[in-house]
């Protein structure tokens, strides 16, 4: 809950100016996750690992806490990365309606040239790959399970007088058990 709370606290401040009555800890979360999201805008196709590295070279943090604040901006602002293919195709869909009218007014060799290169952008950029079907977790219901003693539920062979046998591995391999009372006394100077 604790998390939750410093999300919705950094939301509400992210682009507003800091106020007074942020901590000092607060204050330095802000100020990384500020500019970890200004690098990520310039630099779209930088990965995870290289924006860590521009956290833990510019704020002096250990790589897990580069980590932590990597997922934190990731739910305050989203994914960069998939606003940037969202970018490459509206770039690629710019290209191709230029190629088809420069094709219309008669410029097929510049058209053919705009459309190859409008190709290449869509293959380098991963345009033709889908991005995957986006699971509906909140749909999902996790298995219950009862528990039970019984062996056949597992598919295992229920074994006859499980008890005694248990009972005869002791006697063989830990023998008789001697249980004694032992007498304790309370430590008066630990005791305070």
């Amino acid at each position: 809950m604790a998390k939750q709370n410093i999300i919705d606290k950094m939301n509400i401040m992210l682009f507003d100016a800091i106020p007074a009555t942020v901590s000092e800890h607060e204050k330095a979360m802000l100020i990384r996750y500020r500019a970890a999201f200004t690098y990520w805008l310039e630099n779209p196709l930088s990965s995870d690992a290289e924006i860590r590295d521009y956290l833990i070279n510019n704020y002096q943090i250990e790589k897990s806490q580069a980590y932590r604040d990597i997922i934190n901006i990731k739910l305050l602002l989203g994914n960069v990365r998939n606003a940037g293919k969202e970018w490459h195709r509206h770039r690629v869909n710019y290209l191709l309606e230029k190629a088809a009218k420069m094709a219309i007014d008669g410029q097929t060799k510049e058209a053919t040239a705009l459309s190859k290169i409008a190709m290449a952008f869509i293959k380098n950029n991963k345009l033709d790959i889908e991005d995957g079907e986006q699971l509906p977790f909140d749909e999902i219901v996790p298995p219950t399970f009862e528990p039970s003693s019984d062996p056949t539920t597992i598919g295992l062979k229920p074994v006859e007088n499980l008890r005694e046998k248990i009972e005869t591995l002791k006697k063989k391999y830990i023998g008789e058990i001697e249980i004694q009372n032992i007498e304790y006394e309370i430590d008066d100077e630990r005791a305070e």
